[in-house]
């Protein structure tokens, strides 16, 4: 039987996370295979009929989420070894405020997490 006599019917269903899907392109491509082989003399003839569901998720997304505001925090830190050791409420309140806008963004990561 050739692919296009095939219908495929599916139905997915998720309970309370359409959200998931969005952040996903999908491709669906159905496959139909027939393979003959030998068996102890014996010829037979498989059929396989399924679809095969690729998933791509977008990642630009989590680079201007995540990736490029931790790389800032990192060089503001890495100025507070230039301010001069005398100088303590300055360094201080700038290692401060970076540990502040990190545990900020990490419950930012957990709560997206439990989303899943």
């Amino acid at each position: 039987m050739p692919i296009e006599q095939v219908e495929f019917v599916s139905e997915v269903q998720f309970n309370d996370a359409e959200h998931i899907l969005k952040e996903f392109e999908s491709k669906t491509e159905a496959y139909y295979d027939r393979r003959e082989f030998d068996y102890f003399g014996r010829k037979y003839t498989v059929d396989t009929v399924g679809y095969e569901l690729t998933l791509t998720r977008n990642s630009i997304s989590y680079l201007f989420t995540y990736y490029f505001p931790v790389t800032g925090m990192v060089y503001l830190a890495s100025i507070s070894f230039m301010i001069p050791p005398e100088m303590v409420p300055g360094r201080i309140a700038l290692l401060v405020t970076l540990l502040l806008t990190m545990i900020s963004l990490f419950g930012n990561v957990e709560v997206e997490s439990n989303n899943y």
